[in-house]
């Protein structure tokens, strides 16, 4: 298709797409036919002779340059600059792209895009390929013991946090929670994600105070540990008659014949016999 022929084609208002397309299936470039058509609808805005049309094809990028430069960058970061040549296919040659966090799944032209292309297009010109990223994800598990009361699932840098029903231990209180089993104390705050992680309940053993009294009068008062046996340590108490031992009910004429586990504050009486 000579510049003639594009001039009657343009001045009998053929559409400059139809043009296009017909140069397409004559060269196989179709950035080079974009660039004729324009130049000649140039040179007949001009002179509007048919020469001149024809000059301006000559003149066009009829053979433009056969290779490209394409980039490859990890962010703002350069990994590599390749020269291609043209309707080949980009390959990046370097070692694979890191962010701390997160897994590289391939290249788009899209710095923002979330997902890679399956593969990269063949070169027609100048492009730049950015890295794309998935963030990684991790297992976190709360145990009560040796029971799991839940798994979740978080993103890298996030802060895990547990959203169930408050874990319960009797005579024990919830302190929050840590990755060792046997700790006393709890971690707070939790550290953000970077692995898998489990985490324990720990609790902190209920302590009760123990009353001695002897009538009106108290003894002595000792702090004791959840599901421990209160003893009296002090003076055995006088009182009118033999002293029998100890109950929880000031008005008893028998002791108890043993002190109970200590599940509450709790006071004990002194009983005698007369």
């Amino acid at each position: 298709m000579n510049g003639v022929l594009v001039w009657r084609l343009i001045q009998i208002g053929v559409d400059k797409m139809t043009i296009v397309e017909e140069l397409d299936k004559k060269s196989g470039r179709p950035y080079r036919s974009k660039n004729i058509v324009d130049a000649m609808k140039y040179a007949f805005d001009i002179e509007k002779t048919p020469q001149n049309i024809a000059e301006a094809v000559k003149k066009a990028n009829f053979n433009p340059p056969d290779e490209f430069t394409v980039t490859f960058m990890n962010g703002s970061t350069k990994l590599e600059e390749d020269t291609v040549e043209y309707g080949k296919a980009p390959v990046y040659g370097g070692e694979t792209p890191t962010k701390t966090g997160y897994t590289f799944l391939g290249w788009n032209s899209n710095s923002a895009a979330t997902e890679a292309l399956s593969e990269l297009p063949v070169v027609t010109g100048n492009a730049t390929y950015y890295a794309i990223f998935e963030i990684d994800t991790f297992t976190i598990t709360w145990k009560n013991g040796d029971s799991t009361l839940d798994t979740d699932t978080v993103d890298y840098g996030e802060t895990p946090a547990y959203t169930g029903e408050t874990p319960t231990k009797t005579g024990y209180t919830f302190l929050g929670w840590n990755s060792d089993s046997a700790a006393t104390t709890a971690i707070d705050p939790l550290p953000d994600v970077t692995a898998d992680a489990t985490y324990y309940a720990i609790f902190e053993i209920n302590t009760f105070t123990i009353t001695w009294k002897n009538g009106d009068t108290t003894l002595d008062t000792d702090t004791v540990e959840y599901g421990a046996t209160p003893e009296y340590e002090g003076e055995t108490p006088t009182g009118t008659g033999t002293f029998l031992g100890w109950n929880s009910d000031s008005s008893a004429q028998a002791a108890l014949s043993e002190i109970p586990a200590a599940t509450a504050d709790a006071t004990y009486y002194a009983i005698f016999q007369a």
